[in-house]
């Protein structure tokens, strides 16, 4: 019985703090881990990608499962659930086995919890197919004014020397929406932009940690100037607002797909 009241003592304050606990977690691979080793080890070793990408995973879909009764308030909504399941199970075809094994398994798991309706998930945006129209048309558009600016500032630009192409630019589209803007969004503009509403900021303030932490996470982008000191911090505001203004990071989501998309066109 002294052991049940002691297994107790332990699980209620890991239960009550879980959301805190894997926030941290997730911050812990980002910024120390996944920066450290963008920093001073490249490339990238298979065994630390391996661990970062099986460990936000794992950890985003296990927050998503502790807020699921309050997913609104963290700007997720059915589709962006939809894009995180896709990423780890279809879009993972032709990956390799040992390193997606995990992240598939999750990504049923959760696409499991989503059919059997344990998600409380609001109603599809009446505007939804403007907002995707709004998130295409900013995510092509940004970066080719931010490299013309650039040329006021570098006297020499990265150009590409053949054209990709719409089949190239299409892929890298699906790639960035299933392993990097997704999973960033629903970090920087789902579980922090929502962690700190609750905590009781406003909307305003939140653009701007959220902006900053994010630039922070990009310290590996340090000797690039233009790149870190004027690309990441507008795209991380405007990434913001578009999540702020439409209530899901799907939109905000596809802008930064579209934004990492036309660095391969510009």
């Amino acid at each position: 019985m002294c052991n049940k009241k002691w297994i107790i003592r332990i699980l209620l304050p890991i239960n009550k703090y879980s959301f805190q606990i894997f926030l941290i977690l997730l911050l812990i691979l980002i910024i120390p881990f996944r920066l450290g080793i963008q920093l001073f080890i490249k490339p990238m070793p298979i065994w630390a990608n391996v661990i970062l990408e099986n460990g936000m995973y794992i950890i985003i879909g296990s927050l998503i499962w502790i807020k699921r009764n309050d997913l609104e308030n963290f700007h997720i909504d059915k589709s962006s659930i939809i894009i995180f399941i896709l990423s780890g199970t279809i879009f993972r075809i032709g990956s390799s086995l040992k390193q997606s094994l995990i992240i598939c398994l999750m990504g049923l798991l959760i696409l499991y919890i989503l059919i059997k309706g344990k998600f409380q998930l609001k109603p599809r945006n009446s505007n939804a197919n403007l907002w995707i129209i709004r998130s295409l048309y900013i995510g092509f558009f940004m970066p080719i004014i931010l490299v013309t600016l650039s040329k006021l500032f570098i006297s020499k630009t990265s150009t590409l020397d053949t054209w990709p192409g719409l089949l190239v630019g299409f892929t890298i589209f699906i790639y960035e929406l299933s392993h990097v803007a997704v999973q960033e969004e629903l970090i920087f503009r789902g579980f922090i932009w929502g962690y700190l509403k609750n905590y009781g900021l406003g909307d305003k303030k939140i653009l701007i940690i959220q902006a900053i932490i994010f630039w922070i996470t990009h310290l590996n982008y340090i000797n690039k100037p233009y790149t870190f000191w004027v690309v990441v911090p507008i795209m991380s505001l405007v990434l913001g607002l578009i999540a702020w203004r439409s209530r899901s990071i799907t939109y905000s989501a596809i802008t930064h797909s579209m934004f990492n998309m036309m660095r391969f066109f510009v």
